[in-house]
């Protein structure tokens, strides 16, 4: 798809984005803020997903239209900021003139369809509160289904339209979008052809798709209001009302920043206040729409907060932690080795982190993979021993519910993480010893900045299914766990509820999380054996296989202790041994490691040594 240049222009093939901030010096921050933000967004809006999936109390026409908000939310925000993300770790503005027209309209389809489910959910609310007598079957399941087919009919016919409406301007020059993505005022602005009957258009169709879905929920609302207050008591009244205050909310921000972006063309030039509101548009609401709606509704927040009770059977709001020993005379003893296990893994990794940053001999992907995997350490140990040396302490042993699944998400997050690192480390020995003239290349920052990121959305992903995951069980007694932390075979061990699809799950998961880095690892080291041995001299062979050897044995200790825990579920019943192996996992690995890549490698010893001695390298 390309441009069609005027007889006196040239056609432009791509649009260079600017992006939020043209300053390079900030360029990390915006890219670190709006990571997390877009890992927030989904994680969040897949949450709601989730609860209103198994939850049978969510089984209702507002919770149906809801689950549907969020996958749209979670669409919204990833046509967006991940190419934007894309754009700041390449220091690459430009976007091809194809990929522009795309994101358009995908963006509009989206939003179009948001459009019409708030217009949709206003309804529902109108029928439940002033129609309850035949609210079950005007409001049924069919019902539903057409209200969100007709929806996306109605959202690709206007994104179609303006799509096509487009293409058929000439852009000749300027190229240059100030924004971060590509929406219909900027795109008017660079046109070199009249864009009078585009932007009536716009206006046209904007009161279509937002007028009318406007006036139909501020009716819809007008009646609600009228219907509750005839309601006597005051208590009913502010229930009738929490029940759309959050959905007012959504539609206020919805619309508003809507109305700003699209009817006032021709008025005002594109400026950077654009940017706000699109961040508005594509970033916040999206943010806050599993805020908005979990904290004003109670069933929501208990469906993602608390277990569920089984018909049977008591709920379980806290676990019991046994710990490593049971014996009260031991536990000093126990902390005091886990203190300064803790303390000289956290200095240990720290130290790593402050050679790699200061030694510029050390400035190279192999270093900056090691200092990501030192971080990692300090959070891995962080997550569970300061909690386990807490209740030591304390002598109080028990972990709530919510928090217990918060110790294992961070803990899955990290350890994600970790496995991904150690494949991108394999690669990068591979290019630097099999395909060294094209290695710089091949590795460079913007490679290195996109291994990372990729690793902590793929480790986020499979952190956040396994929580979600383990909240769909029942917990109604025993609480108690032979462990020191809260980790998945434990957590299936203590259920009142079937594990067998959880622990399927955790095996495929597994499979895809540590198998495949796995075969990648052991695809690159044969590759760089092959190479190895090619090389004559015995000394150049040492050099060459000394570099890959800490990183072999950190990768043995590692998938050797996580194939034991997690791919043998339903074999055995867990024992005492699973704390040696969690041992192994949250301490011993982050304690060795920086031993392991200092102990073979003079450049890290050398830097280590002017760290703690405060001398610089010489020039």
């Amino acid at each position: 798809m390309e441009s069609k240049s005027e007889s006196n222009g040239t056609a432009v093939t791509e649009f260079i984005l600017l992006g939020l901030v043209e300053s390079t010096g900030l360029q990390p921050a915006i890219f670190v803020i709006f990571f997390f933000a877009y890992l927030l967004t989904v994680g969040g809006n897949l949450s709601i997903l989730a609860a209103v999936l198994v939850e049978p109390k969510l089984h209702t026409p507002m919770y149906f239209f809801l689950g549907n908000l969020s996958m749209l939310d979670v669409g919204c925000i990833s046509v967006t900021v991940p190419s934007m993300l894309g754009r700041l770790l390449t220091h690459k503005r430009s976007v091809p003139y194809g990929a522009c027209l795309t994101q358009l309209f995908f963006f509009h389809q989206l939003a179009g369809v948001d459009c019409f489910l708030l217009t949709a959910m206003a309804y529902d609310r109108f029928l439940a509160i002033c129609r309850p007598l035949t609210y079950s079957t005007r409001m049924n399941h069919t019902v539903q289904r057409v209200l969100v087919a007709t929806s996306w009919t109605c959202a690709f016919s206007n994104a179609l339209t303006h799509t096509v409406a487009i293409s058929t301007l000439d852009f000749c020059g300027p190229n240059v979008i100030n924004h971060f993505y590509c929406d219909l005022p900027q795109l008017f602005q660079l046109s070199c052809s009249s864009t009078q009957l585009n932007e009536l258009l716009l206006f046209g169709l904007g009161v279509l798709m937002a007028g009318a879905p406007v006036i139909l929920i501020v009716t819809s609302y007008i009646h609600v209001a009228a219907a509750v207050l005839r309601i006597r008591s005051s208590e009913g009244r502010k229930k009738a009302f929490s029940t759309c205050g959050s959905h007012l909310t959504v539609v206020g921000i919805f619309y508003g920043t809507g109305v700003f972006s699209y009817m006032r063309l021709g008025s005002v030039e594109a400026s950077d206040k654009d940017k706000g509101i699109g961040i508005l548009n594509t970033v916040i609401s999206p943010m806050l729409n599993p805020l908005i709606y979990s904290l004003r509704n109670p069933d929501v927040q208990e469906e993602l907060m608390q277990p569920k009770p089984r018909g049977n059977g008591t709920t379980v709001t806290e676990f019991i932690l046994l710990g490593l020993v049971e014996t009260p005379e031991l536990w000093p003893l126990v902390f005091i080795l886990f203190f300064l296990a803790y303390m000289t893994t956290v200095g240990g990794n720290l130290s790593i982190l402050a050679a790699v940053l200061v030694e510029p001999k050390l400035h190279t992907p192999m270093y900056f993979f090691l200092g990501n995997l030192s971080v990692m350490d300090v959070g891995c140990i962080s997550v569970t021993i300061p909690c386990m040396l807490v209740r030591l302490l304390a002598h109080k042993r028990t972990i709530p519910y919510g928090d217990c699944l918060t110790q294992l998400f961070f803990f899955h997050l990290l350890v994600g993480v970790d496995c991904f690192l150690l494949t991108a480390m394999a690669y990068d020995r591979f290019l630097a010893i099999c395909r060294p003239l094209t290695y710089s290349t091949r590795m460079n920052h913007t490679v290195q900045k996109i291994l990372v990121a990729t690793s902590w959305a793929c480790a986020f992903s499979n952190a956040l299914t396994h929580t979600v995951a383990i909240s769909t069980l029942d917990f109604c007694g025993p609480n108690v766990i032979n462990h020191f932390y809260c980790d998945l075979p434990q957590l299936f061990q203590l259920s009142c509820s079937s594990t067998q699809l959880n622990e399927l799950l955790l095996f495929a998961v597994g499979f895809i999380m540590a198998g495949t880095p796995m075969a990648l690892i052991f695809t690159s080291y044969i590759h760089v054996a092959a190479a190895v041995l090619r090389i004559r001299s015995a000394e150049g062979r040492k050099k060459a296989f000394s570099t890959c050897s800490s990183h072999l044995t950190v990768v043995a200790i590692f998938y050797g202790t996580g194939i034991f825990n997690y791919m043998r579920l339903g074999s055995i019943k867990l024992s005492d041994k699973d704390k040696a192996i969690g041992i192994f996992n949250t301490v011993i690995n982050p304690m060795v490691n920086p031993l392991i890549y200092s102990l073979r490698n003079p450049d890290v010893q050398a830097a280590l040594w002017r760290v703690f001695t405060g001398r610089r390298a010489a020039a």
